[in-house]
């Protein structure tokens, strides 16, 4: 019978033939020795009121509370933690070559206010980088990155990758 071989049809029909069997003793069962009147279905269903707005703020305001307690803790716990991976230490030296430059920036003529602007920001994010690349979590940045460089990450990433398993 083409791809199916004896012992496959065999146990085919033995699988088919115990369904047919059991559908067929359910049935006389049913009408024979398993017959019985309907039962009767009574449900009691409770009145149903509206909540009085009183209520709905007392339990919202117990239910805020527990996820509070139970939550709230943790996540202002890995949030200091964070912080200080990401602020400490700090390094005098890096701040007072920043602020070096942006008194430089600041006594030099002929920039406009938005250049003098633009040039600040860009001061502001070397600064912020380099206190970054120095503090606990840059170090630890510059840890994993070998493991995770080969998928295009630099360290900067890394810290990222750290701070999101928190």
């Amino acid at each position: 019978m083409g791809p199916l071989n004896l012992g496959g049809l065999v146990l085919l029909s033995l699988y088919l033939l115990g369904i047919i069997a059991a559908v067929a003793v359910a049935f006389v069962l049913k009408k024979t020795l398993l017959k019985s009147p309907k039962p009767v279905l009574l449900l009691e269903m409770p009145t149903y009121k509206l909540p009085s707005p009183r209520s709905i703020l007392l339990l919202l305001w117990d239910r805020g509370l527990i996820f509070l307690r139970r939550v709230g803790t943790v996540i202002l716990a890995l949030t200091v933690v964070l912080w200080v991976l990401l602020t400490f230490p700090q390094d005098a030296s890096i701040q007072q070559s920043f602020e070096a430059e942006r008194a430089e920036l600041a006594t030099t003529a002929g920039l406009t206010e938005e250049e003098k602007e633009e040039a600040l920001a860009s001061i502001d994010g070397h600064e912020a980088e380099a206190l970054l690349k120095n503090s606990f979590g840059g170090k630890l940045g510059h840890l994993i990155e070998p493991v995770i460089e080969p998928l295009g990450f630099d360290w900067k990433m890394g810290i990222g990758i750290v701070a999101s398993f928190a």
